[in-house]
């Protein structure tokens, strides 16, 4: 029999029993939060490593597609400077060409030895002919059906550049192929001895089809054909010079060679070029 005063020690010690086995217990939802928290952290870590990766790539690939871009203009411009340096070069070598050789393929020939006589063209051998010819540009012998009595510029970069370097004014005509007007005035510009007699004073040019200038300076009045233009010795097309005789609203038409030869004269007294000598 317990007596009564061993009671309360005995319920002090059962309770102490009951604490200790109660704190030895594992705190299961307490680790399992834990485990959770570790997981969403580390998998916020993976996702911002990931989006940190993405961010460096697209850094990389603008920094990529910036410095491909400058290396292509780079090379581009480059390249079109290389082009427009070879451009000048011939046009200048032309240019010189032309001016040595002269005006017309009489002062050319007297500049070098006779070649030898042949039967025809053809039993002359090729190498011959090249000679004959070698002072001209075979673009300069395009007479385009405007008559072979003209010298004629390979275009009209070449002509400005020999109007400009001996102060001739440059006659301009612009024509197309499938043109009856100017089919029908080729003939009469060719066989016109008045007009070759006043063109030893100019630089002659004449643009066929695709040769026409884009710009609007040589279309003053509008882009019909044929027109002729002519062009001051400083390079300037000269907008005074017109068909007196022709319409008003197509200032730059001709139809007749008097008319043309009326125009160069005008043009010679208004530079003062009637005595010039080549």
């Amino acid at each position: 029999m317990m007596k009564k005063e061993d009671q309360p020690l005995l319920s002090l010690c059962l309770s102490a029993c009951c604490t200790r086995s109660d704190s030895s217990e594992p705190q299961t939802p307490n680790r399992r939060s834990h485990i959770r928290q570790v997981t969403q952290t580390q998998e916020k870590r993976k996702v911002q490593r990931g989006s940190m990766n993405a961010k460096q790539l697209a850094l990389d690939l603008w920094v990529f597609s910036v410095s491909f871009y400058i290396s292509y203009k780079a090379t581009n411009r480059l390249t079109n400077a290389f082009t427009d340096e070879s451009k000048v070069k011939g046009m200048c070598s032309r240019a010189a060409e032309a001016a040595v050789c002269g005006r017309n393929r009489a002062e050319c020939t007297a500049r070098r030895p006779g070649p030898r006589r042949w039967a025809s063209p053809a039993t002359a051998p090729a190498t011959a002919l090249s000679r004959t010819n070698s002072c001209f540009d075979p673009d300069s012998r395009k007479d385009n059906g405007f008559g072979n009595n003209y010298v004629w510029a390979g275009s009209l970069e070449s002509g400005l550049q020999i109007a400009t370097h001996h102060r001739k004014p440059l006659m301009v005509i612009i024509h197309k192929s499938w043109c009856t007007a100017c089919r029908n005035l080729k003939p009469k510009f060719a066989n016109s001895t008045e007009i070759q007699t006043l063109s030893k004073n100019f630089v002659m040019v004449n643009l066929i089809d695709e040769d026409e200038p884009k710009s609007n300076i040589f279309a003053p009045d509008g882009s019909y054909i044929p027109r002729i233009l002519f062009i001051s010795p400083k390079g300037l097309v000269d907008p005074e010079i017109v068909n007196e005789e022709g319409s008003s609203q197509h200032k730059y038409f001709y139809s007749k060679p008097e008319q043309i030869a009326k125009s160069m004269r005008k043009v010679l007294e208004k530079y003062n070029l009637e005595h010039f000598d080549a």
